[in-house]
């Protein structure tokens, strides 16, 4: 793949050229599909490699107790980023990690993007639901979420190349202004 001004040639690279960051319901799945289909790329995910190095679903893996998740999911992130593939997606707890942080600006030193993915918390809640009834007894687990997607999109807009809301717009919207504002050549 080349850059839209034919600069770069990114097949081959050693690293993702594009990472897609976001709090979970902000749409970076869907997002990288639609990048992926447009330009021809291939997408990995995080929890796609933790779940691969360990013949687990990461829904078991979070739920096993004595299970390191987050230093298996941050080992996975660091992997992905050192990986060849062209659309990285991270999950949201990844920046927590400071490996994970000082690996993605290095990444961007050597012209990755790193686009965040915004959405409100209302749309977020929707998409991954919390706004279903639950039991008084959980707390206030959509608070937790929303003080968690604050921090996360604190973290990130420090060190993101690209934000992008997608809380009004479609994916293939979203990809689309990903595309023309990180210069990503389509197929």
């Amino acid at each position: 793949m080349r850059s839209r001004d034919g600069d770069a040639t990114v097949n081959g690279r050693e690293h993702p050229t594009l990472v897609l960051v976001g709090t979970s319901g902000s749409g970076k799945t869907c997002v990288a599909q639609e990048i992926a289909k447009t330009c021809g790329l291939r997408v990995q995910e995080d929890q796609e490699l933790l779940e691969s190095s360990y013949s687990r679903s990461f829904d078991e893996l979070v739920l096993d107790e004595q299970f390191p998740l987050q230093e298996a999911l941050e080992s996975a992130g660091i992997q992905l980023l050192s990986d060849g593939c062209d659309i990285a997606v991270l999950s949201p707890s990844q920046a927590n990690s400071s490996q994970i942080l000082s690996k993605l600006s290095q990444l961007i030193d050597e012209g990755t993007s790193v686009v965040l993915l915004r959405t409100s918390v209302d749309e977020a809640a929707r998409r991954v639901g919390l706004n279903a009834p639950r039991s008084v007894g959980l707390g206030t687990p959509r608070a937790l979420f929303a003080a968690m997607s604050r921090q996360l999109d604190r973290t990130y807009q420090d060190l993101a190349t690209f934000s992008c809301d997608t809380g009004e717009n479609t994916a293939r919207e979203v990809a689309d202004t990903i595309i023309a504002a990180c210069k990503i050549a389509t197929v």
